[in-house]
């Protein structure tokens, strides 16, 4: 694990194979400044991805009441298409979610309890099913 330098040190590394972490020059070759510098980059994405989202940003996220079921597509023919109604449940809690319940519907599209995705994302910024950014 590296303490992060500034961005300036770890590109200094690949140029000249100088490497500037815990306070003091180190000579590597440029193979393991590359490394090192993947390392840092890395790092960063975690602590970012670990990071919860804003409540402005956690506010402009849709809100609907849920209306019980979703019609799911089950036979197409021609000039004939049947569907059956399918229930959903939270992928947080593994609840289905009831009529009339409010759920938060990420830009991903996928559908959680209010509750259980608020709090999800207070501490992480990513869906929890497809680990897309669920603000940009």
């Amino acid at each position: 694990m590296f303490n992060r330098g500034t961005i300036t040190d770890a590109m200094i590394s690949l140029s000249t194979g100088q490497l500037f972490i815990y306070g003091e020059n180190r000579n590597v070759n440029i193979e393991d400044a590359v490394n090192i510098y993947v390392q840092i980059l890395q790092q960063d994405q975690r602590r970012e991805a670990n990071h919860g989202i804003t409540s402005e940003q956690l506010n402009s996220l849709a809100e609907l009441k849920w209306p019980g079921f979703l019609y799911q597509l089950e036979k197409s023919t021609p000039g004939s298409l049947q569907f059956r109604r399918t229930k959903k449940e939270c992928a947080i809690c593994l609840h289905e979610l009831e009529q009339d319940e409010i759920v938060r519907e990420l830009p991903c599209k996928h559908l959680f309890h209010k509750t259980c995705i608020d709090k999800w994302l207070k501490s992480k910024c990513l869906c929890p099913l497809d680990k897309k950014p669920v603000v940009r």
